[in-house]
């Protein structure tokens, strides 16, 4: 018989056929692809759904179109775009991929690691300010602070850290007392 793997790649082909212009099975199937390593396929089908998507969304704007299954998926679509980019080394791409995922649904974390990994070698305040452009740096410092630990400078982690609801003060002091 056919291995797991092989028979979901078969249901989500089925359902690409059933319902050709629904692009939550493409993207689905992309990220599932990603997930694998197979970043050729990942890629083609994660396209394959945002080209759906696009046309899905003008259908939308013209009053016609039902349910948008697809919305959901799209912060996860452009975290495995923009992986996949960063994989051939196009940051460009790749920053453009994390920011889409981030206004999307700025919460999800992969997103905002992958864009302050392609903006690495940006000054301090630069990489601040791109993170500041899309989320508060009040409102939305325990996220920060809980997100980019490990994964900026240390500067940077300090600035949102220090904003959080104390939660991060007794580990900075500590750190910087070091």
């Amino acid at each position: 018989g056919k291995e797991p793997i092989e028979k979901l790649y078969d249901a989500m082909d089925e359902a690409m056929k059933e319902f050709p212009n629904e692009p939550s099975f493409p993207i689905e199937k992309g990220y599932v692809l990603w997930q694998v390593r197979d970043y050729i396929g990942a890629m083609k089908y994660l396209q394959q759904g945002m080209k759906i998507r696009k046309e899905f969304e003008e259908q939308c704007a013209n009053g016609i179109g039902l349910n948008d299954n697809s919305k959901k998926m799209l912060p996860m679509a452009y975290e495995a775009m923009g992986n996949i980019y960063i994989l051939r080394r196009r940051y460009k791409e790749a920053a453009e991929c994390f920011i889409k995922g981030i206004n999307h649904y700025k919460y999800y974390a992969p997103n905002i690691r992958g864009l302050c990994h392609c903006i690495k070698d940006a000054s301090l305040s630069e990489i601040v300010e791109s993170i500041c452009r899309f989320y508060d740096k009040e409102k939305d410092a325990d996220f920060l602070a809980d997100e980019l630990r490990g994964c900026v400078d240390y500067q940077i982690y300090n600035y949102f850290a220090k904003r959080s609801e104390n939660k991060y003060n007794n580990e900075i002091e500590s750190f910087l007392s070091k």
